[in-house]
């Protein structure tokens, strides 16, 4: 028992530790040369029809119409929600949790919970996320098992997504190879896929195009890119959700928060 408990404040202060050292997503580069897309797979956005509003960036077209969006984690603290949603924001993706960089460990986003709650109480269309760490194609199922038995008690509307970043020099998936990368994120887009949801790849436009192979993807998941510009996206495969900005003041929220415009056909 004693051995037990020690393990058990071990994985914990282990798990502390991973948090106080995450590091948010950096500013995403952008490609300098255009990567080639098969045309079955080009976005059909005019950018000239994006229009930012207030702060938000908005789309309407005779074929898509656009959401409003925030990610959230645990770094957001606390969270006005009703004053969220006067603002009109339409969905929220929240993060699940994520796998150490040093560790390896799994931990569960400390807020999770309490926002994912307070999302569906005050209506917003619900998504998720997983910040990843996997070295492998187990170790990705296996964090998307841990998606699914962590929200299999709520309503989830919006994807699934897979976020998977190098946070340091010194983290666990630093020397993994471009395919190591893609098999990785299509075993767990295809546990998630196959649980009856639907799954997402989060990135960079660089990211995408250059870390992963999106050909060997793009017919289990969707897209979801981080671009900080509200002008033109850098990159001409489809995509859902588009995280065009880190720095969005909200009401409701004290801190910066990451903007998304999620692009719905008709």
């Amino acid at each position: 028992m004693v051995i037990v408990a020690f393990s058990a404040v071990l994985r914990l202060a282990l798990g502390v530790i991973d948090s106080l050292f995450y590091r948010p997503t950096p500013e995403p580069v952008v490609s300098e040369e255009p990567v080639y897309v098969d045309p079955v797979y080009t976005h059909d956005y005019s950018f000239d029809t994006y229009e930012v509003i207030d702060q938000y960036l908005r789309y309407r077209s005779d074929t898509y119409t656009s959401q409003t969006g925030l990610d959230l984690s645990s770094h957001q603290g606390e969270i006005n929600w009703q004053k969220v949603k006067d603002t009109g924001i339409d969905f929220v993706v929240i993060r699940v949790g994520y796998r150490g960089y040093e560790t390896g460990l799994i931990n569960e986003d400390q807020r999770f919970r309490e926002y994912i709650q307070a999302a569906e109480n005050y209506g917003f269309n619900v998504g998720v996320y997983f910040f990843s760490q996997a070295v492998n194609t187990e170790e990705a199922a296996e964090e998307a098992e841990y998606v699914l038995s962590m929200i299999k008690d709520y309503r989830i509307s919006m994807p699934i997504a897979y976020d998977m970043e190098q946070a340091s020099d010194h983290d666990r998936i630093k020397d993994l190879t471009k395919e190591e990368r893609t098999q990785a994120a299509l075993a767990f887009a295809k546990t998630i896929k196959e649980a009856g949801y639907t799954p997402i790849v989060y990135g960079s436009s660089s990211w995408l195009e250059n870390e992963i192979s999106m050909e060997d993807i793009q017919d289990t998941c969707g897209f979801w890119v981080a671009s900080y510009t509200k002008k033109k996206l850098p990159m001409m495969h489809q995509y859902e959700i588009w995280q065009y900005s880190n720095k969005g003041r909200v009401p409701g929220i004290s801190v910066d928060v990451d903007l998304n415009i999620y692009m719905k056909k008709n």
